[in-house]
């Protein structure tokens, strides 16, 4: 599989929270007719497709809602810990974009911001 290749029509955009991300985003679409997509815009449909075996982090928050997520039982654990939690999370999650990622690399050229793929399709895509 050659990825580079595959992959070849995705533009990142990362940056931190408030950097512009989203702004820059737009601003590539509407100039050069690009769609984008947010990752953020799929969470809830990735977490509804993860699994105990292939995503046990996301499979255990993916029925809290995002107060019982950040509760003091989470907060109480070391940064680390809660770094890595984080990571995991996001790590299981790029399995889902990547497989749309690859699912949709032949039809479409797609700026994407964070962990993100594009698609004129939404969610569905993925998987």
């Amino acid at each position: 599989m050659d990825l580079k290749r595959m992959l070849s029509h995705v533009y990142w955009i990362g940056g931190s929270p408030c950097a512009g991300k989203t702004t820059l985003a737009r601003k590539l679409a509407t100039q050069y007719n690009f769609t984008y997509y947010k990752c953020d815009d799929c969470y809830e449909d990735h977490m509804s497709r993860s699994t105990a075996d292939q995503q046990p982090a996301m499979y255990r928050i993916k029925d809290l809602t995002w107060s019982q997520v950040w509760s003091s039982q989470f907060c109480s654990l070391t940064v680390d810990v809660q770094m890595q939690e984080v990571i995991t999370v996001y790590q299981e999650q790029f399995q889902f974009i990547f497989r749309g990622l690859i699912k949709t690399s032949e039809y479409f050229k797609r700026p994407c911001r964070r962990s993100c793929f594009t698609s004129r399709n939404g969610c569905t895509l993925a998987g």
